[in-house]
């Protein structure tokens, strides 16, 4: 197996996961000053916003910053990753090919 053809399996199984939709209020709010930042409107107020301002496309901030808050919690509760799963999970597409 080669670096690139893990790299592929890594990209697809990470987008599987990866959705456009803020998880918590918290996080809306935090894309919401992302996307102020992105047009304009507004300074960055942290180092942590610019950042993200610039690494992330207008398009995904928008989707994130555009969620709706009904339904979400203030914070989104802590999840343990399950190392078994993620080695077995990259194990199983590394003997595919």
């Amino acid at each position: 197996m080669t670096l690139d053809e893990l790299k592929k399996i890594v990209k697809e199984e990470t987008e599987k996961v990866l959705s456009e939709k803020s998880v918590s209020k918290k996080q809306q709010r935090f894309m919401g000053m992302v996307r102020a930042v992105q047009k304009g409107d507004m300074e960055p107020p942290s180092p942590e916003i610019a950042k993200v301002a610039d690494s992330m496309k207008k398009k995904d901030v928008k989707d994130f910053a555009g969620t709706k808050h009904k339904g979400l919690p203030e914070k989104k509760p802590e999840k343990k990753v399950d190392k078994k799963w993620l080695n077995q999970r990259l194990l199983t597409n590394l003997v595919k090919i």
